[in-house]
């Protein structure tokens, strides 16, 4: 909420083998001012198999650096694995 133009947040999924990186996913949404608890999406398709899973969420804010544009908020109120075959 309340993110200034250009912040961006993301996710990245990544699908482990032991300590063998089988599999990864970036997905990165544009924010600006209120999103109101907008849904966002990101999808990862195995290639090998695989046996743990890490999930990375994180935000950048405005780039430019002004005081208040590195304000704001990033809220999590539900994170759902779904596997599909």
């Amino acid at each position: 909420r309340d993110a200034g133009p250009r912040t961006v947040a993301g996710a990245r999924i990544i699908l482990w083998n032991g300590d063998e990186q089988v599999d990864v996913s970036t997905c990165a949404f544009r924010m600006t001012g209120d999103n109101n608890w907008e849904l966002f999406n990101c999808e990862i398709t195995a290639t090998a198999a695989f046996d743990s899973i890490q999930v990375l969420i994180g935000w950048r804010p405005n780039p430019d650096g002004e005081r208040r544009e590195d304000m704001g908020f990033l809220g999590f109120d539900n994170l759902v694995l779904v596997p599909t075959n």
